[in-house]
């Protein structure tokens, strides 16, 4: 219970806009998981159509309740006129992502095919053939966000040149 507390306190605090009485208990960190060189917007409803009020980059990091609508999630925000807003989930990971200074490259595993996704959880985007070489551009988890889509990264291997 003191840790949780301790958690609370600490991201009202880091929050600043948002006061302590309106972090939940149960608030927990997500990293946005993006192209790096794009962004994700933060919208005032949880609905594709609604308001942008913002806009987070890869990595970015979120106060979030767990609290989904129509694939979206509640996260609470620093730094905005509105102190909380809703985030497309499949762009959210409970991991950090990593972006390394360049691009690197992978083939995918010899054993069969491989999807690669739109984002995580979203519509596949395209079958990757084995021995497929595909540049990474960032990881986060069991993910590597790639210049053809989402690929699990335990069906990758570094391309050796």
């Amino acid at each position: 219970m003191k840790r949780v507390m301790a958690l609370c306190l600490t991201a009202a605090l880091l929050l600043g806009s948002v006061a302590a009485a309106e972090v939940p208990d149960e608030a927990y960190y997500l990293y946005v998981f993006c192209d790096p060189e794009s962004y994700v917007n933060i919208r005032e409803f949880a609905k594709k159509g609604s308001t942008v009020f913002g806009e987070l980059k890869c990595g970015d990091r979120v106060l979030s309740c767990g609290k989904k609508k129509r694939g979206f999630v509640l996260v609470y925000l620093d730094g905005f006129e509105i102190s909380e807003g809703w985030i497309y989930s499949p762009y959210l990971s409970a991991y950090p992502p990593v972006i390394p200074e360049e691009p690197e490259a992978y083939r995918i595993r010899e054993k069969s095919r491989v999807a690669s996704w739109k984002c995580i959880g979203g519509e596949r985007q395209a079958w990757l053939q084995p021995k497929e070489t595909v540049t990474v551009t960032a990881t986060a988890g069991e993910w590597a966000l790639t210049d053809r889509g989402y690929v699990r990264l335990k069906y990758l291997e570094k391309a050796v040149e």
